[in-house]
């Protein structure tokens, strides 16, 4: 045998020793040892808007579930509305006591009073209707704006009436919207510059000046 036979044989059992090697090797490192964990991919953080139990009552939306007492409040609402043995004026009557009733929940007064306002009249309005919205603290954020969106709709010499009176017993963001309708009625835009006290004053002039 030549040594160059001889080198080339012995080459290649290096080689696939070498190579065995490797193999073992690489199968030690993808196997785990006994007891150890292989690392855990993080989750993602998870994010949820969970709904307030602080706000005022006032703030809370109306689709809740109603009570049992609210329940049986507007079935009483319903029967008023649709009862034709009564007259509208009956039923509006009964509606107003319901909506300025502070015992009541806000839900029903405000079911109330949409269909209150709906069977009142211009004249019954300015009577018996306006005296209710000068009444301090009676009435909350959302059903002065209902009020509000109801005077847009009545006659002009009630509209400014109204919207005073809405305006003396209001605050927050309903006296600013009240103030809106206000200023306009008194067809000045630079009214709005005024103070709240200046303001009431020249719509009490406006009212007692005679009718152009």
């Amino acid at each position: 045998m030549t040594r160059r036979s001889f080198v080339l044989p012995l080459v290649g059992v290096l080689l696939l020793s070498a190579s065995g090697i490797l193999i073992w090797q690489n199968m030690g490192r993808a196997t785990p040892s006994p007891g150890s964990k292989l690392p855990e991919v993080p989750e993602k953080t998870r994010s949820r808007n969970v709904p307030s139990t602080t706000l005022p009552d006032q703030e809370r939306p109306l689709n809740r579930s109603r009570t049992a007492a609210e329940k049986k409040d507007i079935e009483q609402i319903n029967n008023w509305i649709s009862d034709e043995s009564i007259t509208p004026e009956v039923a509006a009557g009964n509606l107003w006591k319901v909506a300025t009733d502070p015992a009541r929940s806000e839900l029903v007064r405000d079911e109330a009073l949409t269909h209150a306002l709906n069977l009142t009249d211009d004249e019954t309005f300015k009577s018996a209707v306006i005296p209710l919205i000068e009444k301090k603290d009676l009435w909350t954020d959302m059903l002065g704006e209902k009020i509000l969106d109801d005077l847009y709709n009545r006659p002009d010499s009630l509209k400014l009436l109204g919207t005073l009176a809405l305006y003396q017993n209001s605050a927050g963001e309903l006296h600013d919207h009240v103030r809106e309708l206000l200023v306009f009625e008194l067809g000045d835009p630079d009214l709005e510059k005024l103070s709240d006290t200046e303001l009431i004053r020249r719509a009490n002039e406006r009212m007692k000046a005679p009718p152009e």
